[in-house]
């Protein structure tokens, strides 16, 4: 318990006995010292709330006795209270971040309020210290909190079936999803056609706790006219034009509570995209034919193929709901720039789809997948999807062959000498110039790891590692067999 004892020195004994009786009167309690080193000697046994110093005492010097207080207790206030003041005194004092610099003779009504308001002072200083630790402790705790809620959330989504991939693109993306789906930011994603746009806006929306109060409605822009678009989007009055004999809600009022998603966002028009850009930015709208202001709390995602900067360049498209639109930015690379993620993804639709439609289908060989490793893919997800179901149902190898050749890149098992040829030096290059750190050279060839090492064995760069030095302008940055391994 936190002592409440007023410290008070003084070589004046008339003086000191008067003060005593004072504080005593006022329900404080008390202890005395008549010299400085009297007056260390307490503050060593025990922390008072308040110290009433004189400056000329016998043993030490007042200045002294206050440094020292301060030293061992610095929450410690302290009065000074003398006769003999000076301005290099009160100088001292005041460096020593004394609460009052008194001369004698004081009022003892001056004195007691110079009490009140110290101690007043020295717990207002304390609470605001314990509530600023606790609010630290609480920011702690939440951050905490949101940490854990994130890593269970990228876990999830490492698990989900819509999102399959372990490139560093896809854990990027990952991470990502579970930053921003907790909050109400307007997300733009981008990416080619197939990359899995979609996706990535139906998992903001589950992780958003959203899904529970609301719905996702999508609306494919390219889809709908232009003339149909405002009155889709907005609804419209009965007999707001013709063929409109009934009220009819708009799809953003389906979507209160909700996420509205808006795919292709580049394709419409400039004058709807002012429109667009005030619900956004105000979350109201009016119906077509209507003079009424609806209200609807809505998040919005969009999702586009294009170069929107572009667009905006050639006057195609308001910068204003560009940076509405891109409060957040996520990015799908295309998956030629993440190969890796073929083979789980072929995994995934084989299973997928062997359970759809009651096949036994076996995984396929490992040339069969190399092969479909180093094709394209132009049509990305949605590409790769669409042929492995077309396997699964013919049960036949081939499906993959005639597709491939089909789209117009003949490749068999292995891709033309001049690719081989192009590919090797730039690997060997690459591992050369990082003395065969395979880590460092798969980063500068912006590749994985795993891809990196898939390649190393493919052109048997280990195995050669011998004459392949031979071959080198420069054998003393080679390293040895031991340092490649």
């Amino acid at each position: 318990m936190e002592n409440d004892t007023i410290l008070i020195v003084d070589d004046d004994q008339i003086l000191l006995e008067l003060y005593r009786t004072l504080l005593v009167a006022n329900g404080y309690k008390t202890e005395t010292a008549t010299d400085g080193k009297q007056a260390v000697e307490l503050a060593h046994g025990q922390e008072y709330p308040l110290a009433i110093v004189d400056l000329c005492l016998p043993e030490k010097h007042g200045i002294d006795v206050i440094n020292e207080i301060k030293q061992l207790w610095p929450d410690t206030e302290i009065i000074v209270n003398t006769g003999q003041g000076s301005m290099d005194s009160a100088i001292a004092a005041m460096r020593l971040d004394v609460f009052e610099y008194l001369c004698k003779p004081v009022l003892m009504e001056t004195l007691l309020r110079n009490v009140n308001n110290a101690l007043e002072k020295r717990h207002l200083k304390r609470e605001n210290r314990r509530l600023v630790l606790e609010l630290q402790q609480e920011k702690n705790s939440l951050q905490n909190k949101i940490n854990a809620s994130t890593k269970a959330m990228e876990k999830h989504l490492q698990e989900s079936p819509l999102f399959i991939g372990e490139s560093a693109a896809v854990r990027h993306i990952r991470q990502l999803i579970a930053e921003v789906a907790p909050s109400d930011m307007t997300v733009l994603i981008r990416g080619e056609s197939g990359t899995g746009k979609d996706v990535v806006a139906s998992l903001i929306h589950e992780w958003s706790g959203r899904a529970t109060s609301g719905n996702l409605i999508k609306i494919n822009c390219p889809a709908i006219s232009e003339t149909l678009l405002e009155s889709e989007l907005f609804g419209h009055e009965r007999g707001a034009f013709t063929g409109a004999h009934k009220q009819k809600p708009g799809r953003i009022e389906f979507a209160d509570s909700g996420t509205v998603f808006l795919d292709e966002i580049g394709t419409i028009s400039l004058g709807f995209q002012a429109k667009l850009l005030q619900i956004i930015e105000n979350k109201n709208f009016v119906r077509v034919g209507s003079n009424t202001t609806l209200k609807v709390n809505a998040r919005f995602i969009a999702a586009t193929n294009a170069s929107l900067e572009n667009m905006i360049s050639r006057g195609l498209f308001r910068s204003d709901l560009l940076y509405r639109l891109a409060q957040y930015s996520i990015y799908i690379p295309p998956l030629r720039e993440r190969r890796e993620d073929v083979p789980l993804l072929i995994d995934h639709f084989i299973r997928h789809y062997s359970a759809k439609y009651d096949k036994a289908i076996q995984l396929l060989p490992s040339d069969i997948v190399a092969m479909l490793l180093e094709y394209d893919w132009p049509g990305n997800v949605r590409e790769l999807l669409s042929v492995v179901s077309r396997f699964v149902i013919s049960g036949k190898q081939e499906v993959f062959l005639r597709h491939i050749n089909m789209n117009g890149q003949d490749i068999q098992a292995e891709p033309s000498k001049k690719i081989q040829d192009s590919e090797f030096k730039l690997i060997f290059s690459a591992l050369v110039e990082h003395k065969w750190n395979r880590r460092k050279a798969a980063n500068v060839l912006g590749i994985s790891y795993s891809t990196l090492r898939r390649k190393i064995e493919k052109y048997e760069l280990d195995k050669n590692m011998t004459q392949l030095k031979q071959t080198m302008q420069s054998s003393s940055d080679m390293p040895t067999q031991a340092e490649a391994s």
